[in-house]
């Protein structure tokens, strides 16, 4: 993989979790679902568990890769890490599907925001262009 490669995969996946946030959003309105209260607690705790998780994890990958030192080996440094940034951003992008889902079903927006806002800034502040200028 080199970066133009990371670049679409992000990109696709930040736009697939943008989408499923809107199509849920209009399901939504169109149903009008009951929202399920019975467990919107345990719902908030598995959410709340779920995003400390994937920041924990991302940071533990993220630690892992290898430092970019000139731009010449730059596409080595793709093939050599690609494996825990796809990692990080499988992670971040199942998290934030999760919270869209428990918001799906529980309405409640805090798990929209604590958890896929959250989990889509983890994705994005993971993007290529910043894994490959890191400090």
């Amino acid at each position: 993989m080199n970066r133009q490669a990371a670049t679409v995969i992000h990109t696709a996946m930040v736009a697939g979790v943008v989408m499923i946030v809107v199509m849920f959003a209009v399901v939504r309105q169109v149903s009008q679902p009951e929202p399920l209260t019975a467990l919107l607690w345990v719902l908030r705790l598995i959410a709340l568990a779920n995003v400390v998780g994937v920041m924990v994890l991302a940071r533990i990958f993220r630690s892992q890769l290898g430092r970019l030192e000139t731009a010449d080996n730059e596409d080595a440094w793709w093939r050599a890490n690609s494996i825990p940034v796809l990692v990080v951003w499988a992670l971040a992008e199942g998290a934030a599907f999760l919270g869209a889902v428990f918001w799906l079903l529980t309405g409640d927006m805090l798990i929209l925001v604590g958890v896929s806002a959250v989990s889509l800034m983890v994705l994005v502040a993971n993007r290529p262009a910043a894994l490959a200028e890191r400090d």
